[in-house]
């Protein structure tokens, strides 16, 4: 059995995160994470999904989306959305 390491949930500077998508890839293959979901905040940034890197080493990014009600204060029940074709 082959196994896999994913980050699941992984903000960039589109919303509280401190690096770009390609940041999080670059970070990802230098740490031999296989996959990353980046899931920023009520948004969701399209056409970045698929595999990066060289022959020796790629990480697949997704995208998804956390969404939360932002005028509820305080913040909470926040919600991982995947395979969604627009922001929720």
């Amino acid at each position: 059995m082959n196994e896999i390491t994913v980050n699941l949930h992984i903000h960039t500077t589109y919303s509280d995160g401190t690096g770009s998508h390609q940041d999080l890839i670059q970070a990802a293959l230098q740490t031999q994470v296989d996959a990353i979901i980046a899931t920023d905040h009520n948004v969701r940034v399209q056409g970045l999904e698929g595999y990066y890197g060289d022959e020796e080493r790629s990480v697949l990014l997704l995208v998804g989306e956390e969404t939360h009600d932002r005028t509820r204060d305080p913040q909470k029940n926040h919600l991982l959305i995947f395979g969604m074709d627009e922001t929720m």
